[in-house]
């Protein structure tokens, strides 16, 4: 499995990450308050192509989508 990482010093900035599938890994103390190092696997290429690129597609081939 590959994942994608991410990093923020806002703790506010979590709770919205968290319901977008990140997930704490650490938290690391940089002086200045915290750096939150999260990670969340990465999407495959059909999960990162979102609906509305996919339908310009099919459009401009004149295709239908296959399930």
């Amino acid at each position: 499995m590959k994942w994608e990482y991410k990093i923020v010093k806002e703790e506010t900035e979590i709770y919205d990450l968290g319901e977008n599938g990140w997930e704490l890994a650490a938290a690391i103390p940089d002086g200045e308050g915290m750096k939150l190092y999260l990670k969340r696997p990465q999407k495959n290429m059909r999960e990162r192509i979102t609906e509305e690129q996919r339908e310009a597609v099919y459009q401009r081939f004149d295709m239908e989508e296959i399930e």
